[in-house]
């Protein structure tokens, strides 16, 4: 089973887990599982702000907190929201990716990006053709 881990990012997280998970279902695919972070606590937050940059926002380290947490949880697999636009988040891929290489920690990050989305959940999830990902994709939405 591959465990594909979402960080919180408000309601979002739920409704994308549980929209992909039934259209995985549905078309299918039932090795895959879309899971999202334990709830953020206090210790989520401290554990995120001690791995990154103090100038760094707030989201950026829960968003590191809840990757932590999923990586002890056994996840290897995240996806992540890129916004594409001019706030910090569509680098927050990349600088997670980074602090985690750094702690030694194997998992891959992938930014989703509205354009990219086929793309990147084939990344996610290599088995799963392309084309499936597409029929997931409209039945999700």
């Amino acid at each position: 089973m591959l465990r594909i881990g979402l960080p919180h990012m408000g309601y979002y997280s739920f409704i994308f887990m549980t929209a992909i998970n039934k259209a995985l279902h549905k078309a299918g695919v039932f090795d895959i599982l879309i899971e999202v972070a334990p709830p953020t606590t206090k210790k989520t937050i401290n554990w995120g702000s001690q791995h990154m940059d103090e100038n760094f926002c707030l989201p950026g380290k829960i968003v590191l907190g809840n990757l932590l947490e999923m990586q002890k949880q056994g996840i290897r697999v995240a996806l992540e929201w890129d916004n594409c636009g001019i706030c910090r988040q569509k680098t927050y891929g990349l600088i997670h990716q980074s602090v985690m290489r750094q702690l030694g920690i194997e998992m891959t990050i992938i930014p989703l990006q509205p354009r990219q989305l086929i793309k990147q959940l084939t990344l996610a999830a290599p088995h799963v053709t392309s084309k499936k990902w597409k029929i997931i994709m409209k039945e999700t939405l």
